[in-house]
């Protein structure tokens, strides 16, 4: 009956917790009396001159190390069963979208089931480790179980060893990969866990993934700012005499995307300079190229809110130099052309 019930813990606790309560109770009192009764029987043998420790490895038995083997066995298949129960119902979930829908990437679907073995792990840390006695460490056990369950499951996502590795993830994977694994860290560091091997070896991929994002994200605004320039460029005459295209307001508004993405994630508040260094440095090589068409340009800058009249000029060597003036309105006199 003892042991049947901690095959029934999951149960147990969300129904009749103090059951559990008493399972333990009963164990330790148990272990006691094995105890002391292997103590009797090596006393006995010492008396009658027997092998003593003969004696009392006879008498003993080890219950609560049985309880424990127990609990392992028990958190391991729940920690499996329910992952794969979930990604099952993920993947049922993602092949049942319509023709116009897209399906879940292996990514997306390993990941939501990861989050729910996190809440699994919330419910298990409120509902279970109350009823357990604290030498039998049942939130350690659990978080082992969920660890050698988990962290293959995402080394695999972002497989170092192929050729191709973290570069075959599409962009948007990339972000959930990093999420994932900044919720991860910070749930282990609610419940003082940040000592595992699975946070170095996660803070490890994120980085990784990171600089992956963003070197990503400079080829992906160099991709959009080719296809802006590349576009059919329609000049409209301002009621001012100014010519202005719409292509600067396209190029500003991919800056001003990727930068919303970045503030909009915590792990990414510490490089949002870098990631604007990036996306600048492409926008000064586009801005460079436009300037090849002309020896001297005034680019009136609308963004974000306060105008800024960039000149640029071509030197006698070919290169170019400039400065900017953030002004209300265009100087007098001075030809502006967004390009």
């Amino acid at each position: 009956r003892l042991w049947d019930n901690l095959e029934r813990i999951w149960s147990l606790c969300a129904e009749s917790p103090a059951d559990i309560v008493v399972t333990f109770e009963i164990l330790e009192m148990y272990q006691e009396y094995i105890t002391r009764r292997a103590d009797q029987a090596r006393q006995r043998a010492e008396r009658l001159g027997s092998d003593p420790e003969a004696a009392y490895k006879l008498s003993y038995e080890n219950i609560t190390g049985e309880a424990h083997d127990r609990l392992k066995r028990k958190f391991d298949e729940k920690v499996e069963s329910t992952f794969v129960l979930m990604q099952s119902a993920a993947v049922e979930g993602s092949g049942g979208a319509s023709g116009g829908e897209q399906k879940d990437s292996q990514v997306t679907i390993t990941l939501n089931a990861a989050t729910q073995m996190l809440t699994l792990m919330s419910s298990f840390r409120h509902e279970i480790v109350p009823c357990v006695p604290e030498s039998y460490a049942p939130m350690t056990l659990f978080l082992d179980a969920l660890d050698n369950y988990l962290v293959p499951e995402i080394l695999q996502l972002v497989d170092t060893s192929t050729s191709e590795g973290i570069s075959s993830l599409d962009v948007g994977d990339v972000i959930q990969l990093i999420d994932w694994l900044e919720y991860y860290i910070g749930q282990m560091d609610i419940i003082d866990q940040n000592d595992r091997e699975s946070i170095e070896k996660f803070t490890t991929i994120a980085e990784e993934l990171l600089n992956e994002y963003l070197d990503r994200i400079k080829h992906q605004v160099m991709e959009w700012f080719t296809n802006i320039k590349n576009q059919t460029t329609e000049i409209v005459v301002n009621n001012d005499g100014t010519l202005f295209t719409a292509k600067p307001e396209d190029m500003f508004n991919v800056l001003h995307m990727q930068m919303a993405v970045a503030t909009g994630r915590s792990w990414l508040c510490d490089y949002v300079v870098i990631l604007y260094v990036l996306c600048m440095e492409v926008f000064l090589y586009f801005l460079t190229l436009f300037l090849c068409l002309s020896n001297s340009i005034y680019i009136y800058l609308i963004y974000p809110s306060i105008p800024t009249y960039l000149y640029c000029r071509k030197t006698p060597q070919g290169a170019f130099e400039g400065r900017g003036e953030r002004v209300s309105v265009r100087p007098a006199g001075r030809a502006a052309v967004i390009v």
